[in-house]
This record gives structure tokens, C-alpha cells and sequence, in this order.
């Protein structure tokens, strides 16, 4: 790990303990190159204010109190020249986004970044059509891309959101043209992971919604549980679970008789190590069951192993969806 790599990871190990009440950083940032530095002077901030976390910080760096935005900061000059002042915290955005801009992308932009996205692994590379792409910019350095694809053209949660304009039975062509012709769906957002945390995904998305040449977006997203940037970007939320179908019944019925602990389901290293218990007829049928999940068109996983049990059992996404006003 480089020197800058142990101090970040130093600092998570900081917030992770969560005892102690007050942060002493010497040397803040010291380490990292200049747009890093902001960053996380920005991120511990704002993580330190949301946990009621005093922190004390030494640096020579001034350009990192715009982001620190320090409640009282102290200059100190030779011997006795001390200068203190008492500020008012703004709560300001980063101070990276003022150089980010929104631009027409493409797909190449995105097999640029979609080694950080979780999903890239194993998609097809025919799996993800691309209706419009558009990428974030900081500088000349590409940070951010958003994918807006034709969506399904069977979607209950959206249906329960629109009622009959876009309900779909096999071989209506026209509603399969009115729903590509009137729907774009969001299939991928990826920020560069050092990029991340200071709200580029929201800003991407919000900025890109109206641009996308859609009536409505939508999107389909586990992660919306847990982060709010669709949300926070102008797109209503709809929650729903799915039933269980016969496969899942099945394969839940397999692991039952293993005494699998469906609360770990997310855990890869959990799913492996339950199958490696299994005896080889059950490593068989369950292979079997996961090949014909990873399948679906709703999956589309290039290869099938244990840890695709992880989806199998993962929680129900969120529907999302935004409407163009004319």
C-alpha cells in the first residue's frame, strides 16, 4: 500500500472504533495529492458531525479549511502570533465539485469505469444497451458515467405507479413502442471510488434526468435502500417485495435441509462455505438451480456459482421513477 493508502485507511480505522469522542490528526492529509486531500477533509467533517465526533486537526495545507470547515481555527505563526477565529459551519458542498461538469458520454466511457460498478463482473457484453450516456467530468479526468437503457417491458411496480398505459402482454407491439419510445431506465451510475461521498451520483443523476429524452425514467435498484441519490435527484420512491417463485422456492428448500442461515444469504463467503458442505448430488441440483437463475432476464449473469445465492436472497429493490414535464 502506498503512504497515502495507509492513511486513509488509518482514518477508517479511526471511525470504525467509535468510542472515542474526540479526533487528534496531525499532519491532516499530508500524504494525499491535493484533490484527495479535499476530499476527505470534506468526508471526515461530515461523517465526524454526524456522529457528534469532536476533531482536532494540525496542518500546514490551507487549502484544506474551505473543505474542513472548521467551527473555530486556529493560525498559528512564530513564538506568540496566534490568530483565532470563531466561523459559522455553512455545510457547503465540496469544493471539487465546483470544476465537475455533465457532458455526452458513451458506452466507451462506461467500459472505462464499469470495473468499479458491482454489477460489470458478470454481465454479458450484449447484456446492456444503451438508449443515452452521459459522464462527469473533473477536468480532463473522466469520474462519472450514467447509463439510461430501454427498460422491461413487463415492470409490476411500475405498473402500480401508472396503472394500464404501459401493461404489456405478449405480442402487443404497440405498447412494446409506446414503452421504449416513452421510457428510459437508469441501469448503471458509477462514480470513480475516489470521487465518491461528496454527492457527484445525486448531481449526475439530476442533472442528466431531463436530458435523457425520456417521458418518464425509472429505476430498479437494490442500493436505493441504503443511499438516497435517486431520491435526493428529483425521482419518487415506490417500494415493493417480490414473491418468491418456484425456483427460489426451490432452492430455498434445498438449503433449509442444511440449515442455512438465510440472514448471512448476502455474505459470499458464507454461500461458499455452505456449498462446500453440500455432497456432490446437492452441489449438482443447486448449480443447476443458480445456472437457470442466472438466466432470467432480469439477471443475466455470464457465469453461475455460490455466491449468486447472494441475489437469490437479497432484499426486494426499490422502484424508482421521474416524470418530464412538458
Amino acid at each position: 500500500m502506498s503512504d497515502g493508502q495507509k492513511y486513509r485507511y488509518k482514518l477508517a480505522k479511526l471511525i470504525d472504533r467509535g468510542e472515542k469522542n474526540v479526533w487528534i490528526l496531525d499532519e491532516f492529509c499530508a500524504s494525499l495529492d491535493r484533490v484527495m486531500a479535499r476530499i476527505i477533509a470534506f468526508l471526515i467533517q461530515k461523517v465526524a458531525r454526524r456522529l457528534g465526533k469532536t476533531v482536532v486537526v494540525a496542518t500546514t495545507h490551507e487549502d484544506l479549511v474551505e473543505d474542513f470547515q472548521p467551527d473555530v481555527l486556529v493560525y498559528k505563526g512564530f513564538e506568540k502570533d496566534v490568530e483565532v477565529t470563531r466561523k459559522e459551519s455553512e455545510h457547503k458542498p465540496c469544493s471539487v465539485c465546483e470544476k465537475i461538469r455533465v457532458e455526452e458520454g458513451s458506452m466507451e466511457d462506461y467500459g472505462k469505469l464499469c470495473r468499479f460498478h458491482y454489477r460489470s463482473a458478470g454481465e454479458r457484453k450484449s447484456g446492456l444497451r444503451s438508449k443515452a450516456v452521459f459522464r462527469l467530468m473533473y477536468g480532463d479526468s473522466l469520474v462519472g458515467v450514467i447509463v439510461y437503457s430501454c427498460s422491461y417491458l413487463n415492470l409490476k411496480p411500475r405498473n402500480m405507479v401508472f396503472g394500464e398505459r404501459y401493461v404489456y402482454t405478449s405480442g402487443d407491439l404497440h405498447k412494446a413502442r409506446l414503452i421504449n419510445e416513452e421510457i428510459a431506465r437508469i441501469s448503471r451510475v458509477v462514480i470513480h471510488p475516489k470521487f465518491r461521498g461528496i454527492g457527484l451520483g445525486e448531481h449526475l443523476v439530476r442533472e442528466t434526468l431531463p436530458k435523457a429524452g425520456a417521458r418518464v425514467v425509472e429505476a430498479l435498484a437494490v442500493m436505493a435502500r441504503y443511499n438516497p441519490f435517486f431520491e435526493k435527484a428529483g425521482m419518487v420512491k415506490v417500494e415493493y417485495r417480490r414473491k418468491e417463485n418456484e425456483l427460489t422456492s426451490k432452492i430455498r428448500k434445498l438449503l433449509e435441509t442444511r440449515e442455512f442461515d438465510f440472514s448471512l444469504a448476502g455474505s459470499k463467503t458464507y454461500c461458499h462455505q455452505v456449498f462446500n458442505t453440500l455432497g456432490e448430488g446437492e452441489k449438482q441440483e443447486l448449480m443447476a438451480y443458480l445456472t437457470e437463475f442466472a438466466n432470467q432476464p432480469f439477471i443475466k449473469m455470464q457465469t453461475a456459482e455460490p455466491s449468486l445465492l447472494a441475489r437469490v436472497f437479497s432484499h426486494s429493490s426499490v422502484y424508482l421513477y421521474w416524470i418530464s414535464c412538458p
